[in-house]
């Protein structure tokens, strides 16, 4: 009645010594545990929601899992009348407890009994958001919010090309979660980039029902520890041990050697690459730039020159704030020696409590539809607008990566943000 099928409990000892993890839904009827006075915590349980309890083996009587007091909550978000609601729906909980949602339309939200408090519905930052108040929760609800665009980014397909979930060693968002928020998010297009590994989105897409809704554009993260750096696009190959590039190549019986930037884009390039991607190359953890301590001025690698990328197409500029200055500088001197370099924005979320798709980057089809081909060509020719939540309007006749020539005493043009 609760809307709770079961979850996973960790089973300890009185001591606090772990025992096992187990699953207990309504079906169980048999666990193989230990005698003894034993401890069970509920792994799975809803957001803001504890539960454990205490119990004996053997018990002499069966033992009873209970289930949490929890309400389900349907939340779905309607775009500009639509008579279906978005596929999910951002739905920020503010009270006891209070936490962050990514929520299907056909899921409901477990929330403790007797909640009071506001369910904040978003999507996307082109839209509007509606707060509903919730008094003493006693039964099932539905929240629809009725969400307006305010932003028209019709022609531009909005996305995040860096961010990582359960393959990555650093991360433990389930590849399911991950997907939601992008859709919660209002993202066109996602880039999982996992460290040197690939997952299979497309599976992934197709066991949720959700191929159609939204574009896989995969990637992955080449990351030595002396900077990082994504590949588009690439594909899963199911028994390939990565997917990615191997950092490093055996020589002779007994030795290995980490293989350098050049040589790891060029096998990317041979298994289909068509962009690369620099990341966080300033004043971060794995900062390529700051490695082979570039030359802001001339452009030219002072030490590890073996490192310094022969060709790329793309870097962050906007990762961490911190950074931002110093990546734009390094921008603008490739872009002042000719080299036309695409500047990009991601999230680089290892976590749910980072949004996916801030910032986001907006890139111009030219009229066509959202592809593979369409997205590599609108990177490669520089129709990227990078948004932190300003959105520039470039009208009719300018586009990024559109040369503008004014005259040499004067010259202005607009826009208008």
């Amino acid at each position: 009645p609760t809307g709770f099928t079961g979850g996973r409990w960790a089973i300890s000892r009185a001591d606090g010594t772990a025992v096992d993890i187990v699953r207990v839904d309504p079906e169980t009827t048999a666990l193989d545990l230990p005698p003894g006075e034993l401890h069970a915590e509920l792994i799975d349980a809803p957001q803001g929601v504890s539960l454990a309890f205490d119990f004996t083996v053997p018990s002499g009587s069966p033992v009873v899992f209970p289930a949490p007091d929890v309400v389900p909550v349907t939340a779905r978000c309607f775009l500009d009348g639509a008579a279906d609601p978005a596929p999910a729906c951002r739905v920020e909980v503010i009270g006891t407890p209070s936490f962050i949602a990514f929520q299907r339309a056909t899921e409901p939200l477990l929330l403790p009994r007797g909640f009071s408090g506001t369910l904040r519905l978003s999507h996307a930052e082109t839209y509007t958001y509606e707060e509903h108040p919730v008094a003493d929760l006693q039964s099932s609800a539905t929240v629809d919010g009725a969400l307006s665009r305010l932003v028209d980014t019709s022609g531009w397909a909005a996305g995040d090309m860096h961010q990582h979930a359960m393959r990555s060693a650093d991360s433990t968002v389930p590849s399911e979660a991950r997907v939601l928020a992008n859709l919660a998010a209002g993202l066109d297009f996602f880039a999982p980039t996992d460290h040197d590994i690939v997952e299979d989105y497309p599976r992934v897409l197709e066991e949720m029902g959700l191929a159609e809704a939204i574009h896989l554009f995969q990637g992955a993260e080449i990351s030595p520890v002396r900077g990082h750096i994504n590949i588009f696009p690439v594909s899963y190959t199911h028994g390939h041990a990565s997917g990615a590039p191997a950092l490093a190549v055996r020589e002779g019986l007994r030795s290995t050697r980490q293989r350098n930037t050049n040589e790891l884009l060029a096998e990317a390039r041979d298994q289909g690459t068509q962009i690369t991607q620099i990341n966080h190359a300033r004043s971060e953890t794995s900062s390529l730039f700051d490695w082979v301590k570039l030359d802001p001025v001339t452009g030219q690698a002072q030490r590890n020159h073996a490192d310094m990328p022969e060709q790329f197409e793309s870097m962050e500029i906007f990762n961490a704030p911190k950074a931002v200055c110093a990546l734009l500088r390094d921008w603008f001197s490739f872009h002042r020696r000719g080299i036309h370099i695409t500047g990009v924005g991601n999230s680089d979320t290892h976590a749910l409590g980072a949004p996916s798709g801030w910032p986001r980057n907006y890139v111009h089809l030219q009229g066509e539809p959202l592809t593979d081909d369409t997205l590599v060509k609108g990177l490669r020719e520089g129709r990227v607008s990078v948004s932190g939540g300003l959105i520039v309007d470039f009208g009719d006749e300018l586009l990024p990566g559109d040369v503008v020539d004014l005259p040499a005493d004067a010259g202005s043009f607009e826009l208008p943000i």
